[in-house]
């Protein structure tokens, strides 16, 4: 199967929130049937932590794929470049659209991690997507792996101090 085709399957809900206005969170929206809500969004990157996708959305510019099993936490590695994917679309004006495939926890997860990079703490950043998505509830295994992020992203900010 080639790994950037759309897959057939039956349209899904697609559900996502505002969390800032270049970054959105929510629903798995990775395939034909979505482009449309992708478009509407104004959607520049997707940012996809779904396990088993691996489609090129339609009409966005960037696509990074973080596989991450449902209810685990992504990797230190991939917090980090999900993180720097968010802020490179940030600073380009972009948007970015953070999925998994129900938007609790995976998704919010990542958004949180680019929180933490901005300065934020683990409590704080999560705060902040429920903010704008109050259905976002990362998993503590989620929230003991943005608690490692935090305490990486700071000795890395102390020691460049």
């Amino acid at each position: 199967m080639n790994p950037i085709s759309p897959k057939e399957h039956p349209p899904t809900p697609t559900e996502f929130s505002k969390i800032t206005d270049s970054l959105y969170v929510g629903t798995n929206m990775c395939c034909g049937t979505h482009g449309e809500k992708l478009m509407e969004l104004g959607a520049t990157a997707d940012l996809d932590l779904e396990e088993d996708r691996q489609e090129l959305p339609p009409h966005v510019s960037a696509y990074l794929w973080l596989p991450v099993p449902d209810h685990a936490a992504p990797t230190q590695e991939q917090l980090a470049l999900g993180a720097a994917f968010i802020d490179a679309v940030a600073r380009q004006s972009g948007r970015a659209y953070v999925h998994c495939r129900e938007g609790r926890g995976r998704g919010p997860t990542m958004a949180a991690a680019y929180f933490i990079t901005r300065g934020m703490t683990t409590d704080e950043a999560i705060a902040r997507v429920q903010q704008g998505r109050p259905e976002a509830h990362p998993e503590p295994v989620q929230v003991e792996a943005l608690r490692a992020f935090e305490q990486s992203v700071r000795q890395k900010v102390d020691t460049s101090s």
